[in-house]
């Protein structure tokens, strides 16, 4: 028992150079942010009008892309305005009856993953993006 406060503050004293030492790598560069799939909203949804026998509807698609890295994220956010500006001509192209089918929806899907790989691979040399969701997609 009289080795107890001596072996606590041995053990506090290795706990405090270990955790320095960590601390240290980490300015100097050693710890490298994880590496792996990314999701990247793309900010706002993408808010168009549609016209069905001349009355006016909303479509708003809020999309969210899976990329590889971080640095492909930093992409994406780079190249906004021409992927936001690609979603918007394609979104606002579309049949408004055939929304509300389900499989029109997955083709849109499809040529959303399209348009932005298009986009991507234009502005930044290649595709960037793997796969694409919709986490709303709301028809007024």
């Amino acid at each position: 028992m009289k080795n107890l406060p001596s072996l606590l503050s041995a053990l506090l004293l290795l706990f405090v150079a270990v955790g320095t030492a960590h601390a240290e790598a980490e300015k100097e560069g050693g710890a490298a942010p994880p590496a792996g799939p990314v999701y990247v909203d793309l900010g706002e949804p993408v808010i168009v009008n549609v016209y069905d026998q001349g009355v006016l509807h909303f479509l708003s698609i809020d999309v969210v892309a899976l990329v590889e890295s971080p640095a492909d994220e930093a992409l994406i956010h780079d190249n906004m305005p021409p992927i936001r500006h690609n979603l918007m001509m394609l979104y606002s192209s579309q049949d408004y009856p055939a929304l509300f089918q389900t499989d029109t929806k997955k083709r849109l899907l499809g040529e959303t993953l399209q348009t932005l790989q298009e986009v991507m691979q234009k502005e930044a040399g290649k595709p960037v993006v793997e796969e694409v969701f919709f986490n709303a997609f709301v028809i007024q």
